[in-house]
């Protein structure tokens, strides 16, 4: 049956990645020195074709919209775990990142297209710890990091039209989204954990919170005011400041009222804000003090695992997000 609508082909996506880790013991074994090498390299090919009759071969010859393009991520990194008592443990590490993105395309059938010019960045991203094996049987760990996260290329090489279910708009054509010169995140974040492991239960109690910067997320703007001055476009833009923070309470449970049931789970909740941001949201208001989009404020997940012996296994699992 003829029928009007759409074929993607993602061919020629994918990606490669090689890493090398290597691990080597000082002072007795006290000191553990980690390094490793990264390297990563992502293709990205999308095509949109007319699909005016998908049973025929013929629906593939008109092209509606074409996004592509690639990046390589070299890195090295080291880290020393330290064991400086039977007490007392202290983790510090450093990973150097370069990062790079090249060959972008975007096409639209209106005639539009455009050529992205490649984008380099580099990437320092250190971390501290210390974890505290204190009285009974009570574990507690202080992490501090900063990392660098790059765009990635269906960020950088979108497409999106003119939404007129928010906005008037007068050309509703697709067009690229311009945010090939995307910057990249960068995450601050801290955490206070508090666990004690017993022979049967285990319960851990963590605090953690997060400020990124150049945050990437799909808000709306006014992507091309000479063609539409009132439209609204969504896509992926760098937001200039967002935080969250949050509590974890989870625990495990061994032989929970008979031999062989094992139950565990966890609830973390989450407060976020975005606190600074050029962007707008559907209605064309500032943004500020609203949700970081996509970060759920509850979130709980239960399992329970039963082993009425040695050779089956039962479970059953819930999520709510």
């Amino acid at each position: 049956t003829s029928a009007t609508g759409f074929i993607a082909d993602y061919g020629g996506t994918g990606w490669v990645n090689t890493n090398f880790r290597g691990n080597y013991k000082i002072d007795n074994g006290a000191h553990t020195l980690s390094y490793g090498l990264h390297y990563d390299q992502n293709n990205y090919n999308y095509l949109l074709t007319y699909g005016y009759n998908w049973s025929t071969a013929n629906s593939l010859a008109t092209k509606h919209t074409i996004a592509r393009g690639s990046s390589k991520t070299s890195a090295i990194w080291l880290q020393d775990f330290w064991k400086k008592s039977d007490y007392l443990t202290l983790t510090a590490g450093i990973r150097l990142e370069e990062w790079k993105a090249y060959d972008g395309y975007n096409y639209a059938s209106t005639g539009a297209y455009s050529n992205q010019t490649s984008q380099s960045a580099t990437g320092a991203s250190p971390k501290l710890s210390a974890m505290i094996d204190g009285p009974n049987n009570w574990l507690t760990t202080a992490s501090l990091a900063r990392t660098t996260r790059f765009p990635t290329l269906t960020e950088l090489y979108g497409m999106t039209n003119c939404l007129t279910t928010v906005s008037t708009c007068a050309d509703t054509a697709y067009k690229t989204t311009a945010t090939a010169n995307l910057d990249p995140e960068i995450i601050t974040s801290a955490e206070l954990s508090f666990e004690k492991s017993e022979l049967l239960r285990t319960v851990r109690v963590t605090l953690f919170g997060e400020s990124v910067k150049d945050a990437i997320l799909q808000q709306y703007g006014k992507l091309y005011p000479s063609v539409n001055p009132n439209g609204l476009y969504q896509y992926w833009q760098n937001t200039e400041k967002v935080h969250a923070y949050g509590i974890e309470l989870a625990g495990k449970l061994k032989n929970a009222g008979t031999d062989g049931l094992d139950l565990s789970g966890q609830v973390i909740r989450v407060w976020s804000a975005i606190d600074e941001s050029s962007s707008v949201g559907s209605t064309g208001k500032s943004v500020v003090g609203n949700p970081i989009t996509y970060v759920s404020p509850w979130r709980a997940t239960v399992i329970s695992t039963f082993r009425p012996d040695g050779n089956i296994v039962y479970s059953i699992a819930g999520r709510y997000q």
